[in-house]
């Protein structure tokens, strides 16, 4: 599982009734048994919110907290790191169970690729002209191999609960301060 916030920031301080803070924490892998073949990717992330009333006895709270996230290949050939905080405003609508929120967060996105420790089982051999150089490095040329940037997701979402049944519903437009993020200068043919 994700941590919500990871999804969609309009989950900040949407606590258990009787809970004003919380402490959350992951870690998954996406390959059980790393191999030569598949180099294992890693992930976890950290998080902690509050929000400003306990239980939903009000009309409208708001909520706040901040989470870090970080993942890669376990051999260390690309990662990503993530320091975010976040803040979301709820308002009661609808009736006593349901809850309409605004969330955003905002921070760095630190990510890098080191591509001599990226290995395949089929790569490219430049002096063939073919994929005959298995588990040799990428020999692919990034002139710029890791980055700082702005990050900031906004988020809306609809939320509905009582003693049976919950459910919400939302949309979340992810990095929009640099949608599109890569280790190439401006102007370069991705795909020669």
């Amino acid at each position: 599982r994700a941590l919500p916030y990871l999804l969609n920031p309009a989950t900040t301080g949407h606590l258990p009734e009787k809970s004003n803070t919380r402490i959350a924490a992951i870690a998954r892998s996406h390959w059980n048994v790393p191999t030569p073949e598949t180099d294992g990717v890693l992930g976890a992330a950290a998080a902690f919110d509050w929000r400003s009333c306990q239980g939903d006895a009000r009309e409208f709270f708001w909520g706040a907290g901040v989470f870090l996230e970080r993942d890669g290949t376990l051999g260390g050939g690309i990662h990503h790191t993530n320091l975010r905080g976040m803040i979301a405003v709820s308002h009661r609508v609808f009736g006593k169970n349901n809850w309409l929120s605004l969330g955003t967060s905002a921070g760095v996105m630190e990510y890098g690729i080191d591509p001599e420790k990226l290995t395949f089982d089929g790569q490219w051999n430049a002096d063939k002209g073919d994929f005959s150089k298995p588990f040799d490095a990428s020999g692919e040329n990034f002139p710029r191999q890791s980055d700082f940037s702005p990050n900031a997701d906004v988020g809306l979402r609809f939320r509905s609960a009582n003693a049976i049944l919950e459910w919400s519903a939302g949309t979340t437009l992810h990095h929009i301060l640099n949608p599109d993020y890569h280790f190439l200068p401006p102007g370069i043919d991705r795909e020669k």
